[in-house]
């Protein structure tokens, strides 16, 4: 659907923006663990797209998402003259401000350590439609 200059529209929409997730540190603890809370939504719906905040330079949520098996043409970066609408959208509970949920980082920890991590194949982002499961 064409709703004209300024604005965008998605069927579904994962909203992983909240308090301070274009911060490195708050992305890290805070944002990416909730990406397993989401993980059954982000591949039931590979037609959602994941808006994300990459203020202030931010190129590290891109990059994190893409190894985690979110391809990159699925992410979209919160822009405020942008307005984006959704018939659905999915939003996780928001993590507090500098206390991330300890089960969840101990999830993440694992992840990243497992071997499970390691591209399955190359170390290039998946192509256009398809999606690695890196993490979980």
């Amino acid at each position: 659907k064409d709703f004209g200059d300024g604005w965008e529209f998605s069927e579904r929409v994962v909203n992983l923006c909240q308090r301070s997730s274009h911060a490195y540190y708050h992305f890290l603890a805070e944002t990416l663990p909730l990406i397993q809370l989401m993980w059954t939504d982000l591949t039931t719906y590979p037609e959602a797209v994941v808006l994300v905040d990459t203020s202030f330079g931010n190129a590290w949520t891109p990059a994190l998402l893409s190894l985690a098996g979110i391809h990159p043409s699925r992410i979209r970066q919160r822009d405020p003259s942008r307005v984006f609408l959704a018939d659905t959208v999915h939003i996780p509970r928001p993590t507090p401000l500098h206390r991330p949920f300890p089960l969840l980082l101990d999830r993440l920890r694992a992840s990243l350590l497992s071997a499970s991590f390691a591209p399955s194949s190359s170390s290039a982002p998946a192509a256009a439609g398809e999606e690695r499961a890196c993490f979980w």
